[in-house]
């Protein structure tokens, strides 16, 4: 390669270089000028026009957590409530004709007559044998034997 052609591109590079370095010195000392310059109401303004743009302010950030949800992002499902359990004591059985019928003790310390069907403290009577009576409550069923003394 010539000599010549090398001192030029020597030259476009030293160019180069010192262009660049230019604009970065430029760019570093234009913001310190600006704000050397300004006083304290233009900062204050300066300030609020980004808190603008950021659209959030702090305070609004503290109350974030307390307002509720309009739509939630799922549907919940509806708390169960659990049923305490029942109290009934099976006191006696009986016949009459071709129906079975017990003497049950509910919650209320009440005795009833049950017949199969019946319902008793929220409870349907499904079967009645003659020493035990099963109830249905919210799809479970349940034993009562026949206390002994």
């Amino acid at each position: 390669m010539p000599r010549q052609i090398k001192r030029g591109l020597y030259s476009v590079a030293i160019l180069c270089l010192l262009a660049i370095s230019m604009v970065v010195a430029g760019g570093l000392l234009l913001p310190l000028q600006e704000s050397s310059g300004q006083t304290q109401t233009s900062k204050k303004v300066k300030r609020q026009e980004l808190q603008n743009k950021q659209g959030v302010t702090l305070a609004q950030l503290k109350t974030l957590g307390q307002i509720k949800l309009q739509n939630p992002l799922y549907t919940p499902q509806p708390a169960v409530r659990k049923r305490p359990p029942l109290k009934l004591k099976l006191m006696g059985t009986s016949m009459d004709g071709d129906q079975m019928q017990a003497f049950v003790i509910n919650q209320k310390g009440q005795m009833v007559f049950v017949k199969v069907g019946d319902v008793v403290d929220g409870a349907t009577i499904k079967t009645i044998d003659q020493s035990a009576i099963v109830v249905e409550i919210d799809q479970e069923q349940q034993t009562f034997n026949m206390e002994s003394k």
